[in-house]
């Protein structure tokens, strides 16, 4: 898991870049930023999961949301400050990502 008060996503690759941040992320990683957020989360679905069925839930397990998507999403505007659950289901794998509005 990545967590970055940046808004703006990583420099991904394998080696390091004088001047920027640079993360080696595998291709199939959940990715959220800025996490923690204030207003709003971008998160980053693996093209190798295709469409996928996006749940987000709080810390109780209340269902929040429930949608379709693809590549990068942005959530979190209308929920309250909290710790959340992103589940996302696509091609037979399910991957999870913890979120925290602030």
């Amino acid at each position: 898991m990545y967590f970055s008060n940046s808004s703006t996503p990583p420099n991904v690759s394998s080696g390091s870049k004088e001047g920027t941040e640079t993360i080696a992320l595998e291709a199939h990683e959940l990715l959220g930023y800025p996490n923690p957020f204030s207003n709003a989360v971008n998160v980053v679905i693996p093209k190798s999961m295709g469409n996928c069925r996006v749940t987000v839930s709080d810390v109780n397990g209340l269902v929040l949301d429930t949608f379709n998507a693809a590549g990068e999403i942005t959530l979190g505007e209308a929920y309250k400050a909290g710790v959340y659950s992103v589940s996302v289901t696509g091609n037979n794998e399910t991957k999870q990502l913890k979120v925290v509005k602030y």
